[in-house]
Order: C-alpha cells, then structure tokens, then sequence
C-alpha cells in the first residue's frame, strides 16, 4: 500500500485538486514552520482554510492537512543568527496528511507536489482523505508512463514540451516524449544528442571505455561528480540506460562486451567491477521474463568471447545458482540448444566450489536427459 503520492501541478490543476476535497471534508492547512522577522508584533498566518490560501514560496515547504477542529501547538524560536523568529506548530497525535510543496530550481526544473499518509498512525480520517486526494489527483492529472508513473495535471499537460521534471523519487530530470513516456534528460546538450540515438547504437562507445581509449581514469574514486566530463555523463548515461531496457534482442551485444582483464570498479557505485554491473544488468533483463528470459541469456552465452568467459559465463552459471534463481534456470534448461548445452555443462564441470557441488552434479543430470 501506498503512502504517497507525489504530481506535478500548476495553481489552477492545484485549486481543482483541491477544490473537490474542501468541499468534502472540513480541513485546514497548518504550515510546519512559519517565519516572521525578529521584532515582529504579528504573528504570521500559520492555518490556511484553502489551498490558494497558502502563500507563494521559492522554499520547500510543509504543512500539515488536519480537521478544521483539531487545535494545533506552536511553539516559538529566535533565531538571533538570522534576526528572524520560527514558529514551529506540530501535530501530536498524527491524525493528519503532510502536503509538501517543490522548491523552486534554479535550472528551471518543475517540481512536484507530495501528499504523504503516516501510514503507522492511520486513522479512519487520515486513511479516507488520503484514498480521495489520490482519486482527484488521478482524475485531474494526465498520467506519464514511467518507472514510476508521474502525474502531471491537465493545465501543465497542454504545454508539455515547455518542461523539465524532477521528482523526489527521482535521481535525474526527466522530459516527457511524443509517445506520453518520461525520459531522462541531459543538460549538457552534447550528451542529449548522444543518448537520442538508439541504444544498440551506444554500446560501441562501452567497448571503448573498457578498452581504455575513452576515460583514461575509468573507475578512479578521486573523479567527484562536479568533474565529470561529457565522456562520463555519457558512460552513466548508457549504464541507466541499459538497467531500463527491457529488450532481450541485446542480450548478444551486452555478451559480446564482457572481458576478464577489465578489473576496475563501476565508478558511480565503487563497489563492483564494470562487469559484475553488466553481468547484474543482464541478469536483471533475464529474470523479469522468468523461464523465458532466463533461457535467451543462456542462448547467449556463446557470444560471450574467450576473452570474457570467467565474468561473462561462469559468473553467470554461478549466480543462477543462487536461491532467488535455481529453480528457474532448472526450468530453463529444457529445450536448449546442443552448443548451449555443452557450454553449461563444460562451466559446471569447472567450477570447484564445494558449496555448489550439489547444484552442479543436478544441473549435469539435467542436461544428459
């Protein structure tokens, strides 16, 4: 079960959200923090009966979506270092949702909204309010096919081409394309005209990043993301590019990159070789379409060169071996080719590990049947 939702919304797809439910349920919008310069001798407004009531910010901010009833505790704090005083009101039974607004960016991103249900201290008011903002956010946002969907309301919709999104749940903007699918999007214009082309068309440049003719510091730990040269923008580019495919067709592209002298760490995650990553990206690829998938990556083995056959094949025998897949990689067995066979069972006879002695011998007799 969910316990947010997060869209993106001008003022007026933010008021028809809203709208609806104000006239639903008795609620009021108390802000989290309230600033007031110092000496002040009125107190700033901190509830709000509306929406469009809450003031314009270039700051995230956080209000609590409470009864109308229910008494708020505020407490006040001088900030001396800043000559201002914050006013800090919490809800301290919980029976509230948290309304988050976006900050504004400075690259000119659009943000989104988030409505959050504390889900460990739902109430019946809480649990009903909630389930109703996501039905008008639903109703009045057009929904973009993505990891996770992205609602964008109906108003911003229409001048969709204008914006650059980014989300909380997100590592990266994203823009929204012709076909209603988010994409991620690249600043540096000479990276955007990279990645526009199609991914089977990218994978050239990998084979020079592992051969060493491209990113000369090619998994340094000293390379901070503030250095980053087009060359690895577009290296990251292709890596999350690769983890979003789900096409099985380059299963034979991905085997043909694999190379045991390649030793150096991921860069973006220094805890894995660049080709346990490929390994895991193909795996990944394989396991999303069970028994099926997991055969293609077996048929694809022989294009794993010699130059690569201890990460590219054995590694790979060996992960299969684990708990989460065994049981389908016995599936998949069936109905291999002879050439992908002998390719197994040449592995398994290899591998030593007596820990993985018993799936072995299993695997060796399934194949003789």
């Amino acid at each position: 079960m969910t316990n947010a939702i997060y869209f993106f919304a001008s003022s007026k797809d933010l008021c028809n959200i809203f709208g609806v439910i104000e006239k639903e349920f008795a609620i009021k919008y108390c802000g989290c923090c309230v600033y007031a310069e110092a000496g002040s001798s009125e107190k700033p407004d901190i509830e709000f009966d509306a929406i469009d009531e809450i003031p314009d910010s270039d700051r995230e901010e956080i209000y609590y979506i409470v009864p109308k009833t229910q008494i708020m505790q505020t407490t006040c704090h001088n900030l001396m270092e800043e000559k201002r005083v914050r006013y800090v009101t919490k809800c301290e039974n919980h029976n509230c949702l948290t309304f988050r607004t976006p900050a504004k960016n400075p690259d000119g991103y659009e943000g989104d909204y988030e409505v959050y249900i504390p889900r460990e201290h739902e109430t019946e008011f809480t649990g009903a309010l909630f389930k109703r903002i996501v039905r008008e956010v639903k109703r009045n946002c057009v929904v973009i096919k993505h990891t996770n969907p992205l609602y964008v309301g109906k108003e911003t919709y229409k001048n969709i081409g204008d914006h650059i999104f980014w989300s909380h749940w997100s590592s990266f903007p994203l823009i929204v394309t012709e076909t209603n699918e988010a994409k991620r999007w690249w600043k540096n214009p000479n990276v955007r005209r990279f990645m526009d082309k199609p991914i089977i068309e990218q994978l050239p440049f990998l084979q020079e990043v592992f051969s060493q003719k491209r990113l000369k510091n090619f998994g340094s730990n000293n390379i901070q993301r503030k250095d980053w040269t087009e060359d690895h923008e577009i290296y990251g580019g292709i890596m999350y590019e690769l983890w979003q495919n789900r096409d099985l067709s380059l299963l034979k592209e991905v085997a043909a990159l694999f190379d045991d002298s390649v030793k150096v760490k991921e860069p973006f995650y220094r805890i894995k070789t660049a080709m346990e990553e490929l390994r895991d990206i193909e795996m990944d690829w394989a396991f999303s379409q069970k028994a099926k998938g997991i055969r293609m990556l077996l048929e694809n083995l022989r294009n794993v060169p010699d130059a690569g056959y201890h990460c590219g094949i054995e590694e790979v025998i060996k992960t299969l071996f684990k708990k989460k897949y065994y049981e389908i990689f016995k599936e998949s067995l069936l109905n291999l080719s002879e050439e992908t066979k002998k390719i197994i069972r040449n592995t398994v006879e290899d591998i030593s590990d007596k820990r993985l002695q018993q799936q072995a011998s299993e695997v060796i007799s399934l194949l003789e049947h």
